[in-house]
C-alpha cells in the first residue's frame, strides 16, 4: 500500500474516531458573514451565528470558552 493511500485511511478513521472539524457562519467585526473553523473565527474575532456542518466535540468546547471569553469583555 503506498503511504498517501495509508495516510488517507488513517485520516479517515481519526476523523471517524474524533468527528468531523466544526464548521461556523459567523460575522466579522467589519459586518461580513464568513464561514471556517473555529481558530479561523477567532483570528477574525468573529460573532458566531450557527455550525454549518461537523460534529468534533473538542470544538464545541472551544466556542463556548470563545464566547464566554468575549462575553466577559464585553462586561
Amino acid at each position: 500500500m503506498q503511504i498517501g493511500t495509508r495516510l488517507d485511511h488513517i485520516r479517515a478513521f481519526m476523523e471517524r474516531r474524533s468527528g468531523r472539524q466544526l464548521v461556523f457562519e459567523y460575522c466579522t467585526p467589519t459586518g461580513e458573514e464568513q464561514m471556517g473553523n473555529l481558530e479561523e473565527m477567532t483570528a477574525d474575532n468573529g460573532e458566531f451565528l450557527r455550525v454549518l456542518s461537523g460534529n468534533r466535540l473538542s470544538n464545541l468546547d472551544g466556542l463556548i470558552k470563545y464566547e464566554m471569553g468575549r462575553m466577559h469583555e464585553q462586561h
